[in-house]
Protein backbone atom coordinates (compact mmCIF):
# COMPACT_ATOMS: atom_id res chain seq x y z
CA UNK A 1 0.00 0.00 0.00
CA UNK A 2 1.36 3.38 -1.03
CA UNK A 3 0.51 6.55 0.84
CA UNK A 4 0.37 9.74 -1.17
CA UNK A 5 0.48 13.10 0.51
CA UNK A 6 -1.79 15.69 -0.99
CA UNK A 7 -0.06 18.78 -2.36
CA UNK A 8 -0.69 21.79 -0.17
CA UNK A 9 -3.21 24.25 -1.48
CA UNK A 10 -2.11 27.74 -2.40
CA UNK A 11 -3.73 29.03 0.78
CA UNK A 12 -1.81 26.54 2.93
CA UNK A 13 1.41 27.25 1.08
CA UNK A 14 0.95 30.98 1.56
CA UNK A 15 0.29 30.41 5.23
CA UNK A 16 3.43 28.33 5.60
CA UNK A 17 5.47 31.04 3.84
CA UNK A 18 4.03 33.76 6.08
CA UNK A 19 4.76 31.70 9.17
CA UNK A 20 8.32 31.07 8.02
CA UNK A 21 8.80 34.77 7.29
CA UNK A 22 7.41 35.70 10.69
CA UNK A 23 9.78 33.28 12.38
CA UNK A 24 12.66 34.78 10.44
CA UNK A 25 11.71 38.32 11.49
CA UNK A 26 11.34 37.19 15.08
CA UNK A 27 14.77 35.57 14.95
CA UNK A 28 16.32 38.81 13.68
CA UNK A 29 14.56 40.80 16.41
CA UNK A 30 15.76 38.37 19.05
CA UNK A 31 19.29 38.56 17.67
CA UNK A 32 19.38 42.35 18.05
CA UNK A 33 21.08 43.81 21.10
CA UNK A 34 18.88 46.14 23.13
CA UNK A 35 19.86 49.53 24.53
CA UNK A 36 17.75 52.13 26.32
CA UNK A 37 19.16 55.58 25.60
CA UNK A 38 18.22 58.50 27.85
CA UNK A 39 18.29 61.87 26.08
CA UNK A 40 17.66 65.30 27.56
CA UNK A 41 15.62 66.74 24.71
CA UNK A 42 11.86 66.27 24.58
CA UNK A 43 11.97 66.88 20.83
CA UNK A 44 14.72 66.26 18.29
CA UNK A 45 17.09 69.24 18.76
CA UNK A 46 18.35 71.57 16.03
CA UNK A 47 21.97 70.70 16.80
CA UNK A 48 24.29 67.80 15.91
CA UNK A 49 23.02 65.96 19.02
CA UNK A 50 20.05 65.11 16.79
CA UNK A 51 22.23 62.35 15.32
CA UNK A 52 21.14 59.94 18.05
CA UNK A 53 17.44 60.31 17.22
CA UNK A 54 17.99 60.33 13.47
CA UNK A 55 20.20 57.24 13.60
CA UNK A 56 17.14 55.46 14.96
CA UNK A 57 14.53 56.83 12.56
CA UNK A 58 16.85 56.38 9.55
CA UNK A 59 17.60 52.75 10.40
CA UNK A 60 21.29 53.01 11.33
CA UNK A 61 20.79 51.19 14.63
CA UNK A 62 18.80 48.39 13.04
CA UNK A 63 21.50 47.87 10.44
CA UNK A 64 24.13 47.77 13.19
CA UNK A 65 22.13 45.14 15.05
CA UNK A 66 21.01 47.15 18.07
CA UNK A 67 17.44 47.93 19.10
CA UNK A 68 17.60 51.41 20.64
CA UNK A 69 14.76 52.72 22.77
CA UNK A 70 14.78 56.47 23.36
CA UNK A 71 13.87 57.59 26.87
CA UNK A 72 13.22 61.34 26.80
CA UNK A 73 13.62 63.49 29.91
CA UNK A 74 13.81 67.25 30.41
CA UNK A 75 17.36 67.80 31.69
CA UNK A 76 20.62 66.22 32.85
CA UNK A 77 19.53 65.76 36.52
CA UNK A 78 16.50 63.79 35.35
CA UNK A 79 18.70 61.73 33.02
CA UNK A 80 21.11 60.88 35.84
CA UNK A 81 18.21 59.93 38.10
CA UNK A 82 16.78 57.66 35.40
CA UNK A 83 20.18 56.07 34.75
CA UNK A 84 20.76 55.46 38.47
CA UNK A 85 17.27 53.94 38.82
CA UNK A 86 17.93 51.49 35.98
CA UNK A 87 15.39 53.13 33.67
CA UNK A 88 18.01 53.37 30.94
CA UNK A 89 21.37 51.91 29.97
CA UNK A 90 23.10 55.03 28.64
CA UNK A 91 22.49 58.73 29.20
CA UNK A 92 23.53 61.72 27.13
CA UNK A 93 24.43 64.20 29.87
CA UNK A 94 26.38 67.36 30.60
CA UNK A 95 30.06 66.88 31.38
CA UNK A 96 29.99 69.20 34.40
CA UNK A 97 27.33 67.09 36.14
CA UNK A 98 29.15 63.90 35.21
CA UNK A 99 32.38 65.15 36.78
CA UNK A 100 30.61 66.24 39.96
CA UNK A 101 28.93 62.86 40.40
CA UNK A 102 32.15 60.95 39.76
CA UNK A 103 34.07 63.18 42.18
CA UNK A 104 31.46 62.64 44.90
CA UNK A 105 31.36 58.89 44.30
CA UNK A 106 27.63 59.05 43.52
CA UNK A 107 27.99 57.34 40.15
CA UNK A 108 30.45 54.72 39.00
CA UNK A 109 30.58 54.98 35.26
CA UNK A 110 32.38 56.19 32.17
CA UNK A 111 31.81 58.52 29.25
CA UNK A 112 32.10 56.37 26.12
CA UNK A 113 31.00 58.69 23.31
CA UNK A 114 30.24 62.33 22.54
CA UNK A 115 27.75 62.47 19.63
CA UNK A 116 27.70 66.27 19.88
CA UNK A 117 31.07 67.12 21.38
CA UNK A 118 30.53 70.87 21.42
CA UNK A 119 27.44 73.01 21.45
CA UNK A 120 27.77 75.09 18.27
CA UNK A 121 27.94 78.35 20.22
CA UNK A 122 28.74 81.78 18.88
CA UNK A 123 28.85 85.21 20.45
CA UNK A 124 26.35 87.73 19.11
CA UNK A 125 26.55 91.40 20.01
CA UNK A 126 25.09 94.77 19.18
CA UNK A 127 26.04 95.76 15.64
CA UNK A 128 28.17 98.69 16.80
CA UNK A 129 30.64 96.57 18.78
CA UNK A 130 33.80 96.03 16.75
CA UNK A 131 35.57 93.23 18.64
CA UNK A 132 35.54 91.36 21.95
CA UNK A 133 38.00 93.94 23.31
CA UNK A 134 35.25 96.55 22.96
CA UNK A 135 33.08 94.67 25.47
CA UNK A 136 34.89 96.34 28.39
CA UNK A 137 32.26 98.25 30.35
CA UNK A 138 29.46 96.40 28.53
CA UNK A 139 26.93 93.74 29.63
CA UNK A 140 27.15 90.06 28.65
CA UNK A 141 24.21 87.68 29.10
CA UNK A 142 24.73 84.20 30.60
CA UNK A 143 22.41 81.46 31.78
CA UNK A 144 23.50 81.80 35.41
CA UNK A 145 26.75 82.56 37.15
CA UNK A 146 28.81 79.38 37.25
CA UNK A 147 26.91 77.72 34.40
CA UNK A 148 28.72 75.97 31.55
CA UNK A 149 27.89 78.71 29.05
CA UNK A 150 29.24 81.30 31.52
CA UNK A 151 32.55 79.49 32.06
CA UNK A 152 32.89 78.69 28.38
CA UNK A 153 32.19 82.21 27.12
CA UNK A 154 34.55 83.73 29.69
CA UNK A 155 37.29 81.37 28.49
CA UNK A 156 36.62 82.36 24.88
CA UNK A 157 36.59 86.09 25.64
CA UNK A 158 39.80 85.85 27.64
CA UNK A 159 41.52 83.81 24.90
CA UNK A 160 40.56 86.43 22.32
CA UNK A 161 41.99 89.28 24.36
CA UNK A 162 38.96 90.72 26.16
CA UNK A 163 39.33 92.19 29.65
CA UNK A 164 36.76 89.91 31.31
CA UNK A 165 37.04 91.70 34.66
CA UNK A 166 35.57 94.82 33.06
CA UNK A 167 32.55 93.03 31.56
CA UNK A 168 29.31 92.94 33.56
CA UNK A 169 27.77 89.45 33.52
CA UNK A 170 23.97 89.32 33.60
CA UNK A 171 22.06 86.11 34.43
CA UNK A 172 19.19 85.78 31.93
CA UNK A 173 18.35 82.12 31.42
CA UNK A 174 18.32 79.62 28.58
CA UNK A 175 19.71 80.33 25.07
CA UNK A 176 16.34 81.37 23.63
CA UNK A 177 15.87 83.89 26.44
CA UNK A 178 19.39 85.24 25.91
CA UNK A 179 18.75 85.62 22.19
CA UNK A 180 15.56 87.60 22.80
CA UNK A 181 17.35 89.76 25.38
CA UNK A 182 20.07 90.59 22.84
CA UNK A 183 17.52 91.34 20.13
CA UNK A 184 15.65 93.65 22.51
CA UNK A 185 18.89 95.45 23.42
CA UNK A 186 18.80 94.42 27.09
CA UNK A 187 22.41 93.16 26.91
CA UNK A 188 25.32 94.18 24.71
CA UNK A 189 26.38 90.62 23.89
CA UNK A 190 25.65 87.00 24.72
CA UNK A 191 26.27 83.47 23.47
CA UNK A 192 23.93 80.85 22.04
CA UNK A 193 23.91 78.17 19.37
CA UNK A 194 23.71 78.49 15.60
CA UNK A 195 20.26 76.91 15.75
CA UNK A 196 18.97 79.61 18.10
CA UNK A 197 20.54 82.33 15.92
CA UNK A 198 18.99 80.94 12.75
CA UNK A 199 15.59 80.64 14.40
CA UNK A 200 15.83 84.20 15.77
CA UNK A 201 16.66 85.59 12.33
CA UNK A 202 13.63 83.79 10.88
CA UNK A 203 11.26 85.27 13.46
CA UNK A 204 12.60 88.72 14.36
CA UNK A 205 14.43 91.74 13.02
CA UNK A 206 18.12 91.23 13.83
CA UNK A 207 19.53 94.21 11.97
CA UNK A 208 20.73 95.57 15.32
CA UNK A 209 22.87 92.47 15.92
CA UNK A 210 26.04 90.93 14.48
CA UNK A 211 28.02 87.71 14.92
CA UNK A 212 30.98 88.86 16.97
CA UNK A 213 32.63 85.42 17.35
CA UNK A 214 31.65 82.70 14.82
CA UNK A 215 31.18 79.10 15.91
CA UNK A 216 34.52 77.78 14.58
CA UNK A 217 36.46 80.57 16.29
CA UNK A 218 34.49 80.06 19.52
CA UNK A 219 35.34 76.35 19.76
CA UNK A 220 38.96 76.91 18.71
CA UNK A 221 39.39 79.44 21.53
CA UNK A 222 37.83 77.11 24.12
CA UNK A 223 37.56 73.47 22.97
CA UNK A 224 35.30 72.40 25.81
CA UNK A 225 33.31 69.16 25.42
CA UNK A 226 29.77 69.87 26.57
CA UNK A 227 27.98 66.50 26.63
CA UNK A 228 28.91 62.83 26.70
CA UNK A 229 27.15 59.49 26.71
CA UNK A 230 27.55 57.98 30.16
CA UNK A 231 27.18 54.31 31.07
CA UNK A 232 27.57 52.75 34.48
CA UNK A 233 30.37 50.24 35.00
CA UNK A 234 27.77 47.49 35.33
CA UNK A 235 26.13 48.33 32.00
CA UNK A 236 29.53 48.63 30.33
CA UNK A 237 30.08 44.95 31.10
CA UNK A 238 26.58 43.59 30.50
CA UNK A 239 25.81 45.64 27.36
CA UNK A 240 29.24 45.74 25.69
CA UNK A 241 27.94 44.47 22.33
CA UNK A 242 25.03 46.92 22.32
CA UNK A 243 27.33 49.82 23.17
CA UNK A 244 29.71 48.81 20.39
CA UNK A 245 26.90 48.61 17.82
CA UNK A 246 25.39 51.90 19.00
CA UNK A 247 28.76 53.66 18.74
CA UNK A 248 29.45 52.43 15.23
CA UNK A 249 25.96 53.41 14.05
CA UNK A 250 26.41 56.96 15.38
CA UNK A 251 29.73 57.35 13.58
CA UNK A 252 28.22 56.14 10.32
CA UNK A 253 25.24 58.50 10.59
CA UNK A 254 27.49 61.46 11.48
CA UNK A 255 29.71 60.75 8.48
CA UNK A 256 26.75 60.56 6.12
CA UNK A 257 25.38 63.88 7.39
CA UNK A 258 28.82 65.43 6.89
CA UNK A 259 29.17 64.12 3.35
CA UNK A 260 25.60 64.98 2.33
CA UNK A 261 24.01 67.74 4.49
CA UNK A 262 20.71 67.29 2.63
CA UNK A 263 20.30 63.90 4.32
CA UNK A 264 20.15 65.64 7.70
CA UNK A 265 17.68 68.24 6.47
CA UNK A 266 15.45 65.52 4.95
CA UNK A 267 15.50 63.47 8.16
CA UNK A 268 14.88 66.51 10.36
CA UNK A 269 11.96 67.63 8.20
CA UNK A 270 10.13 64.46 9.29
CA UNK A 271 11.08 64.90 12.95
CA UNK A 272 10.48 68.67 13.16
CA UNK A 273 7.68 69.75 10.80
CA UNK A 274 7.40 72.90 12.93
CA UNK A 275 10.72 74.17 11.52
CA UNK A 276 10.83 75.64 8.02
CA UNK A 277 12.71 73.75 5.34
CA UNK A 278 14.78 76.87 4.64
CA UNK A 279 16.02 76.86 8.24
CA UNK A 280 16.86 73.15 8.11
CA UNK A 281 18.75 73.54 4.82
CA UNK A 282 20.76 76.45 6.26
CA UNK A 283 21.59 74.56 9.45
CA UNK A 284 22.56 71.44 7.51
CA UNK A 285 25.28 73.39 5.72
CA UNK A 286 26.41 75.16 8.90
CA UNK A 287 26.71 71.83 10.73
CA UNK A 288 28.65 70.15 7.91
CA UNK A 289 31.98 70.13 9.75
CA UNK A 290 30.56 69.87 13.29
CA UNK A 291 29.63 66.19 13.33
CA UNK A 292 31.44 63.79 15.67
CA UNK A 293 32.63 61.66 12.78
CA UNK A 294 35.31 60.07 14.98
CA UNK A 295 33.29 59.83 18.19
CA UNK A 296 34.12 63.19 19.77
CA UNK A 297 36.39 61.72 22.45
CA UNK A 298 39.51 63.84 22.03
CA UNK A 299 41.52 63.22 25.21
CA UNK A 300 43.25 66.60 25.09
CA UNK A 301 39.91 68.39 24.79
CA UNK A 302 38.40 66.27 27.56
CA UNK A 303 41.34 67.14 29.82
CA UNK A 304 40.93 70.83 28.94
CA UNK A 305 37.21 70.58 29.69
CA UNK A 306 37.88 69.07 33.10
CA UNK A 307 40.46 71.73 33.97
CA UNK A 308 38.17 74.60 32.93
CA UNK A 309 35.14 73.26 34.78
CA UNK A 310 37.14 72.84 37.97
CA UNK A 311 37.71 76.60 37.94
CA UNK A 312 33.99 77.15 38.54
CA UNK A 313 32.25 77.55 41.91
CA UNK A 314 30.41 74.23 41.58
CA UNK A 315 33.74 72.39 41.88
CA UNK A 316 35.27 74.42 44.68
CA UNK A 317 35.08 71.68 47.34
CA UNK A 318 35.36 68.61 45.10
CA UNK A 319 38.38 66.36 44.90
CA UNK A 320 40.30 66.31 41.60
CA UNK A 321 39.55 63.36 39.34
CA UNK A 322 41.65 61.71 36.65
CA UNK A 323 40.53 61.15 33.05
CA UNK A 324 40.67 57.39 33.63
CA UNK A 325 37.99 57.74 36.32
CA UNK A 326 35.32 59.03 33.93
CA UNK A 327 36.47 58.43 30.34
CA UNK A 328 36.65 55.15 28.39
CA UNK A 329 37.60 55.48 24.70
CA UNK A 330 37.59 51.73 24.00
CA UNK A 331 34.13 51.61 22.35
CA UNK A 332 35.03 54.51 20.04
CA UNK A 333 38.49 53.11 19.32
CA UNK A 334 36.96 49.74 18.40
CA UNK A 335 34.50 51.42 16.04
CA UNK A 336 37.28 53.49 14.45
CA UNK A 337 39.31 50.35 13.92
CA UNK A 338 36.37 49.03 11.94
CA UNK A 339 35.34 52.12 9.94
CA UNK A 340 38.64 54.01 9.93
CA UNK A 341 39.51 57.51 11.15
CA UNK A 342 38.18 60.41 9.09
CA UNK A 343 41.09 62.85 8.86
CA UNK A 344 40.69 66.61 9.04
CA UNK A 345 37.60 66.55 11.29
CA UNK A 346 36.96 65.66 14.92
CA UNK A 347 40.61 65.02 15.82
CA UNK A 348 40.88 62.04 18.19
CA UNK A 349 43.82 63.54 20.12
CA UNK A 350 45.51 60.14 20.40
Amino acid sequence: MTLRLAKPTRRIAAGLFAATLALGVASVAQAQEKLRLIVTELTTPLVPNSVMTLAKSAGYYDRAGVDVELVRVSATPSAIAALSAGQGDMANVAVDTTLQLIARGQVKGKAVLSPDRAIPFMIVSKAGIGSVKDLAGKTFGVSRLGSVDHLLSVAVLRALGADVDKIELVAIGDPAARALAAQAGRVDATSFSIGVWTDLRQKADTANLKVLVPQAEYFKAAPLISKVNLVTDEVAKSKAKAIAAFTKANLEAARDFHKNPKLWADAMAKERPDVSRATLDELAVLFKDSWSVNGGMNLKQLAYTQAELYKGPDFRDLRPVTLEEWVDTRPVDAALKDVGIMLGLDDTGR
